[in-house]
Formats: structure tokens, C-alpha cells, sequence
């Protein structure tokens, strides 16, 4: 997933970089570093995103999954 994608992705999902920073247990500069490009976008975090965004999963799936 590109930084570009990972934007899109953010944005049709209705999150900021910091609420996917919280969803998916990052740090928030992780996060602006995905949405820079500065960093590839974790390939978890990229399924999820689009699993997020077709409406396959759902916000309160992906907390579910992070908690033990």
C-alpha cells in the first residue's frame, strides 16, 4: 500500500492519522510516517485498512482482534 493509498484509505474510512494510530496500536508518528511515505504501511495494517474500507470488518472487529 502506497502513502497515497493509506491516505485514501484513512479518509473513506472516516480516520485521522491518529485514530489509526489508536485502532491499530501504533504510534502516531508511525503513522504520519505511512501517510508520508516515509515508511511502507505495515502489510497487517494495509489488509485491515482494506477489509475496513469495503466494509468487510468493522472498526470495533479490529479492537477485538488487538485485544488478548
Amino acid at each position: 500500500m502506497t502513502a497515497k493509498q493509506y491516505r485514501a484509505a484513512l479518509k473513506k474510512c472516516g480516520l485521522s492519522q491518529r485514530g489509526a494510530a489508536r485502532l491499530f496500536n501504533i504510534n502516531e508518528r508511525t503513522s504520519r510516517r505511512y501517510a508520508l511515505g516515509e515508511q511502507p504501511v505495515s502489510r497487517r495494517i494495509a489488509a485491515a485498512l482494506v477489509d475496513l474500507a469495503a466494509g468487510k470488518v468493522t472498526a470495533s472487529d479490529i479492537e477485538q482482534r488487538a485485544t488478548p
